[in-house]
Order: structure tokens, then sequence, then C-alpha cells
């Protein structure tokens, strides 16, 4: 499949699931409707067989206004797929443009470390060559990049000490003062180094592009899932301040503008969907943060493990 293609697919759908998470918040908290997705049987709100006879002359009395059945003589469900197609031709503009916007906010958030669970990019490669133990340890992979002097490739002074501290685990008395920090450092160095050079050959270019469009995929969905819990909570928050309790301006406009009602004066069924709307938002965050982590992970370590590969088979960079 065409790159550019499928990206274009990738961004449209993080753009829809961008706009349809918010209302899945707004609607079943507060009953504000964007789309129509979730009143209307998942779908585009439109015309459909189940609306009701009263709803139906209502929309088509709305078309008449606008001029939309016009003076042609058109049947009430041709109007009714015009305006279905107009409002899913808005829908896909507004999706391609807020995913964009999403896909940008994501990367921010990961390169800003934000201390939500995400790993950043930094974190994910480190952690490929350097395990988690309570002491210092690195990996068969780090110890093989190690052993084929690859240090020694990216750091001309002293990459003999960092290949040394690496296949020691940080046990070499002849590497003076080399710390860990200096070693994470020349990591992210190298990671750079043996991606542009695995880049270089077609087929592992092809497959580390795939693996890189589901990581970021999965980074947006989880940075977007993040934010719809925040949005969750802080309209809870407002439904639950009685505004006899605290007469507040603000927390009074923005019940009114929300449509919340106060969180005490719920019903059953309400309290059900909300349960229920939380629960699909923290699932939602947690599969697609686990998808990012996996997704990074696989992709560094193809990173450093087709360089170790060409290393061990006499590759001159």
């Amino acid at each position: 499949m065409d790159f550019g293609l499928k990206e274009i697919g990738i961004t449209f759908m993080i753009g829809a699931f961008t706009i349809l998470g918010i209302e899945l918040v707004l609607y079943y908290l507060s009953g504000m409707v964007i789309t129509g997705f979730f009143r209307d049987r998942l779908g585009l709100d439109g015309e459909t067989v189940t609306s009701s006879p009263k709803r139906m002359r209502g929309r088509r009395r709305r078309d008449t206004r606008l001029g939309l059945n016009g003076e042609t003589g058109t049947s009430p469900p041709a109007v009714g797929d015009a305006v279905q197609n107009m409002r899913l031709a808005v829908f896909i503009g507004l999706s391609f443009g807020v995913g964009i916007l999403a896909e940008d906010v994501s990367y921010k958030f990961v390169d800003n470390e934000l201390p939500f669970g995400l790993e950043s990019k930094y974190d994910t490669r480190l952690k490929v060559l350097v395990e988690e133990s309570p002491e210092l340890k690195f990996s068969h992979l780090a110890k093989d990049l190690a052993t084929n002097a690859a240090f020694l490739r990216i750091d001309a002074e002293r990459g003999a000490e960092l290949n040394e501290w690496v296949k020691t685990d940080g046990k070499c008395e002849k590497c003076g003062a080399l710390g860990i920090d200096e070693v994470k450092s020349a990591i992210v160095k190298l990671y750079y180094h043996a991606k542009n050079r695995v880049y270089l050959q077609a087929n592992y270019y092809d497959e580390m592009r795939k693996i890189q469009s589901r990581a970021d995929f999965a980074r947006s969905i989880a940075v977007i899932s993040f934010i719809n819990v925040a949005m969750f909570f802080g309209i809870m928050i407002v439904m639950c301040i009685d505004k006899h309790l605290m007469k507040n301006r603000i927390i009074n406009f923005m019940r009114e503008r929300l449509g919340a009602k106060p969180f005490a004066s719920l019903r059953a069924v309400e309290y059900q969907k909300a349960a229920a709307t939380f629960v699909t938002l923290l699932a939602v965050l947690a599969l697609s943060s686990w998808a990012y982590d996996k997704e990074s992970r696989e992709y560094n370590k193809r990173a450093f493990g087709y360089y170790s590969t060409s290393l061990q088979a006499g590759g001159k960079n």
C-alpha cells in the first residue's frame, strides 16, 4: 500500500476518533450532540427508518426553510440523502483537520515526557538496551553492539571505553570517569546512526515504516483517550458541585452550557451510562498505551538489531 495514502487514512481515523470521543463524553454526561453518531444508532445524524413521524416532519420543514428541496419536486427521501451527504462531507473534512492537530498534540505529549504512563521516545530507546533491574545491566543486544565496536563508530575519542563499559555492565576499571549518563547519551546517538544505516536497505525501510505508522497511530489514540478521561472528570466535577452549596457564576455557567445535571439528580440509567463511558475510555487508554509501548520497542529493536547484524557481517559503517 502507498504510504502517502495510508498516512492520510490514519490521520482521518485519528480525527474521527477525536471528534467521536469528545461526543461520547458530552452526549452521555450532558446530552450534547455534535454529529448525532450515538443518538442515531451509531450513524451520523440523518433520516433513518427508525425516526419517528413527528421527527421526520420536523426535518422536512427545516429542509424546506433552508431551500434544500427547491422547486424540482424532489421527494423527501432524496432531500434526506442530500443533507446526509453534505454532513458526511463536512465530517470527513473536519476529521482530517482535527486529525492533523491531534497528531501534533500527541508528539508534544511524548516529547515533553508528561507523566501519565506513556513512555517518551527517549525512554523506549534506552529500555531496548538497558534492562530493568536493581543493578545496572545491559541486554544481549547492547553487548552484541559493543562487541562489534558500534560505539566506536559514533565516538572516536571514547568509543572504545563505551564498548568496554557496556560489555562489563559498568564494571570497567579502565574506563575512567565514564558514567551511566554518558552511556545513555551515547545510546541515543547510536540509535540515530543505526536507524539511518538500516534505512539504506529497502526491505528494512519498508518494514520499519509500517511499524512506525502503527506506533504513531497508537500514540495518538492514547493521548486523545487521556484527554477524554480528563474531560470526563472535569464534567463530573461540575456535576458534583451542588449549586445551592456553591453559588459560583462560572460553575453555573458551565452547568448551563454543558447541560450537565447535578450528579445527585441523575437517574439510574444515567449513572449506568456514565459508568460505561468511563470504563470504555479507560479501556481504550490502557490498550492504546500498551500498543504504543509494544510497537515502539519493536521498532527500536529492529533499528539496533539490524545494525548489529550488518556489523557482524562486516559492514563498514
